[in-house]
């Protein structure tokens, strides 16, 4: 499983590729597991299909282990989104006039928020 992403486990790359491929894999349905591979063999992995069978069968099972409806479901009750079409996963440095543009509104967000409870207009 190549392009799995690698989680909090271990801090070694090729150690955790060893460990997916040797304890992972085999806990996963071998039909889904052959799909997941197929994909990969063809460097697919933008094929929605791929991240679903990865969503479903490994990311519930062993990075956030809980159902998908149950991920952050309770956690976060009024979240917001930013899209970065152009970041990764350190959009501050990638993405830096959309993430510091949408953290700016945010904060103007809250401040403004916090200002109309302060004064008691809520």
């Amino acid at each position: 499983m190549k392009g799995l992403i690698v989680s909090n486990m271990m801090s070694s790359c090729p150690d955790y590729g060893r460990y997916a491929q040797e304890v992972l894999a085999k806990q996963m349905d071998p039909v889904v597991l052959d799909s997941i591979r197929q994909i990969e063999a063809r460097g697919d992995y933008a094929n929605p299909r791929y991240m679903e069978l990865l969503m479903l069968n490994f990311f519930t099972k062993h990075v956030c282990r809980l159902p998908l409806n149950e991920w952050m479901a309770s956690q976060v009750q009024s979240g917001t989104y930013l899209h970065c079409p152009n970041g990764s996963h350190m959009n501050f440095y990638d993405d830096q006039a959309t993430y510091f543009n949408g953290l700016i509104q945010y904060l103007k967000k809250v401040e403004n928020k916090h200002r109309i409870i302060s004064s008691g207009s809520l």
